[in-house]
This record gives C-alpha cells, sequence and structure tokens, in this order.
C-alpha cells in the first residue's frame, strides 16, 4: 500500500436515482493511468453528507473493482456519531476491499480534543483496515480542529497510519511533521498549500484539483520528494490557479463541472448543493481548457 504522492478525493458522479458506476469506474482509472497514487472515496468532495450508506459501500466497491492493485483506495468512514460510525466501519470491514480508511473530525457536535481521541481511538479498534484521521477545521466548525498534539497522539495508536491535516496553515504542518509517531503518513488536504506542505515533511496531498489535473499534481509532488522545487513550482503554478477556481463556490460543485467536461459523467450535485448556472460553467470550462486541462 502506497501512503505518499497525490491522493485524488474522487467526486461522485450522480444520475437521477443513484450513482453513475461506469463514469466513476473509467474516472478512478483514468486518474491512476495519469500518475495519482490513491483513490479517497465518499469524502466531503465525494458528497458523502447526501449519500446513503449503501451508496458508499457501493462507491468503495466500484473504485476497488476499477483500480484494482494499481493504487490504494481509501473509504471515508465516519460522521458525528461515534457509535454509528463504528456501525458503518464494520459494514467497511466486511463489504469493500479497499486498503484503509479515512475518519473525519465529529462536525456540529464540538467535541473537546479529548472526545476526539476517544471518537478516533473507537473507530481505529473496530476497522480491520488502518486509518487516516482527517482534520478539516473549516467544514467542522471554528474551534473544533485537532490541535497538533491531538493529531500526533492519534498516530501513536497501532492502526492509525496517518493524517490528512486540511487546515492550511502550514506551521502546525510543519510541528505535526516533528511531532508525530515515525512512519506515519502526513497528507495535506489543501490543495493551494500542499506543496509548502510537502517541504516541511509531509508526504503527500489529498487532492481536489487532481479529478481534472491528476498529471499536475502528481508531478509536483515528484518533484518535491526529488528534490527539484524548480520543477515542483512549474507544476504548482497549476494548483494555485486551480485552488482559485475550484473554491470560489462549495466544493464539490466547481470541480465536477470539471469532471462532466471531462467525459465522467454529469455535473449534478444533490441537494442543500445546487448547480451552477450554466453561463457560469461555460466561463469556468474555458478557464481550465486555457490552463491545458484535457483528456
Amino acid at each position: 500500500m502506497e501512503l505518499s504522492g497525490c491522493f485524488s478525493a474522487i467526486t461522485t458522479p450522480f444520475t437521477e436515482t443513484g450513482i453513475d458506476e461506469a463514469a466513476m469506474a473509467a474516472h478512478a482509472s483514468w486518474m491512476v493511468d495519469c500518475g495519482v497514487t490513491g483513490i479517497v472515496v465518499v469524502g466531503t468532495t465525494g458528497e458523502s453528507a447526501t449519500m446513503t450508506n449503501d451508496e458508499k459501500i457501493r462507491a468503495m466497491q466500484v473504485v476497488s473493482e476499477a483500480v484494482g492493485s494499481r493504487a490504494t483506495v481509501v473509504g471515508g468512514a465516519g460522521n458525528n456519531c461515534t457509535q454509528e460510525s463504528l456501525e458503518f466501519v464494520e459494514r467497511v470491514n466486511t463489504e469493500t476491499r479497499v486498503d484503509a480508511i479515512m475518519s473525519v473530525v465529529p462536525y456540529y457536535t464540538k467535541p473537546p480534543q479529548a472526545g476526539m481521541l476517544l471518537h478516533f481511538r473507537a473507530i481505529a479498534e473496530k476497522s480491520r483496515h488502518p486509518v487516516i484521521v482527517y482534520n478539516v477545521p473549516s467544514r467542522t466548525g471554528a474551534g473544533t480542529g485537532m490541535t497538533v498534539e491531538t493529531m500526533a497522539g492519534l498516530t501513536e495508536h497501532a492502526n492509525i497510519i496517518g493524517v490528512k491535516e486540511a487546515s492550511g496553515e502550514i506551521h502546525a504542518a510543519a510541528k505535526l511533521a516533528e511531532a508525530a509517531a515515525p512512519g506515519s503518513a502526513l497528507f495535506s488536504g489543501d490543495d493551494g498549500t500542499s506543496m509548502a506542505f510537502l517541504a516541511v515533511g509531509g508526504h503527500g496531498v489529498i487532492s481536489v484539483a487532481s479529478n481534472i489535473a491528476p498529471r499536475e499534481m502528481s508531478a509536483m509532488c515528484r518533484a518535491v520528494a526529488s528534490g527539484d522545487m524548480v520543477a515542483a513550482r512549474k507544476h504548482n503554478r497549476v494548483a494555485i490557479r486551480l485552488q482559485d477556481l475550484l473554491f470560489n463556490l462549495p466544493n464539490p460543485i466547481p470541480v465536477k463541472v470539471g469532471v462532466a467536461h471531462l467525459g465522467f459523467g454529469t455535473a449534478r450535485v444533490r441537494a442543500p448543493l445546487c448547480e451552477m448556472p450554466p453561463e457560469t460553467a461555460e466561463e469556468l470550462i474555458a478557464e481550465f481548457d486555457a490552463l491545458g486541462l484535457i483528456r
């Protein structure tokens, strides 16, 4: 199982009645062909909050079948209820072939750091797959992100193999690289600061931009790993521009426009999200094309 480089937080293509399985499989396979080392299924970018548990399990199965042993597959598992999270993890244990799971800080409930430790350790004990814990303060509420000390403490658990740190705070990333248990995999969850995250000791990025720019994001990760910062900055220019384009509306509304433009399903999102006005989507596609992001 590879735990470095570019992992793509894959979008979930929807039909009127469910998941477009063929489009999802084709998209996952294409990204692996383009150089990504992992696929993260039914995370925030996959609209996990609006999917049923049956749909989440099926999405994990579809991606695992599509990429086989060519890439690491990580399934999103965990919500703001510890008991429900454990019940879903048990389904992931028995019904999927993912390589690892990723679990987010409980949202809305605003747990203290001690509560987060209890939550994640319970998931790690239940899961037969190794666990990546996910810190994303912008989505879990101000003041409810994990501290560096909490993240580092969790990496001491035998079944917690890494952290996705999506605060975008490079000082925190540098401190985490020093404090985490040896062998922990540290992933940026923020495309725009991912090169800096790698430079201060990170191992990879779990990327939204790689849904449409897998070659560029993968090449940036490889360049930093090899110490070629000139090449890394060249590839990072695409990430910087995409950060502006992909997050001017809530993720994954903009990136699904790009994925649809590449031919992998439609730009349909589920309520309470809503699609871009057609004229805005056309302007965005023109920006993508100007960057050379073609299949």
